[in-house]
């Protein structure tokens, strides 16, 4: 499994205890959007995202999770 953060970026994190929700703002549908250029194996069977539920951009969110869907990766949130 591996682990990313994302607020104004997305970043690779070595542990659950590097997760912080430290930033003033979340590139949430950019960072989903980046994610598959960072796999360097076999695509995702799913995304578990963490997330405290404010979006500011619907619109490209709901774009990026639908090429996930036709992936056939689902994508998971945690509220």
């Amino acid at each position: 499994m591996d682990l990313y953060r994302f607020g104004t970026r997305l970043a690779k994190v070595p542990s659950v205890a590097s997760l912080n929700a430290n930033e003033d703002s979340t590139l949430l549908d950019q960072a989903l959007d980046r994610l598959p250029s960072r796999l360097t194996e076999d695509p995702p069977r799913a995304v578990i995202l963490f997330s405290d539920g404010a979006v500011t951009e619907s619109e490209a969110l709901t774009e990026v999770a639908r090429a996930y869907g036709d992936r056939g990766i689902p994508i998971h949130a945690m509220l």
